[in-house]
């Protein structure tokens, strides 16, 4: 089992309709096959965060699911790509870990493996 962690942090996107966003995860989390179990929490360090993460077999696969109906397709998708970062994590948690999305595109990107 592996994690597909997103934060998104509003404060970076004045125009990002966050309640929207919530469903939209959601609804991802309820209708998707890959999905195993679906966590939400928020918070605040220097600004106010929201926390989606995925348990999922097949990560890659749920993460080009989501960028394709999220961050490409979705009305508000350029507010999510400027406002997030998507992070994978292991069979060994945060010391098996891909970044694969960053709101700064000037960051090292990791590809997910397909298996």
């Amino acid at each position: 089992m592996r994690t597909l962690h997103i934060q998104v942090q509003p404060g970076r996107s004045q125009s990002l309709d966050v309640v929207r966003l919530r469903r939209e995860f959601q609804s991802i989390a309820t209708s998707n096959a890959l999905v195993v179990e679906y966590r939400f929490s928020n918070g605040k360090d220097e600004g106010d965060y929201f926390n989606f993460d995925f348990d999922t077999p097949q990560p890659a696969a749920l993460w080009t699911q989501i960028q394709e109906t999220l961050y490409d397709a979705s009305p508000f998708g350029q507010d999510v790509r400027h406002s997030s970062m998507a992070i994978c994590t292991g069979h060994n948690g945060w010391e098996d870990y891909l970044l694969v999305h960053h709101w700064n595109p000037s960051e090292n990107l990791d590809e997910v493996p397909a298996t």
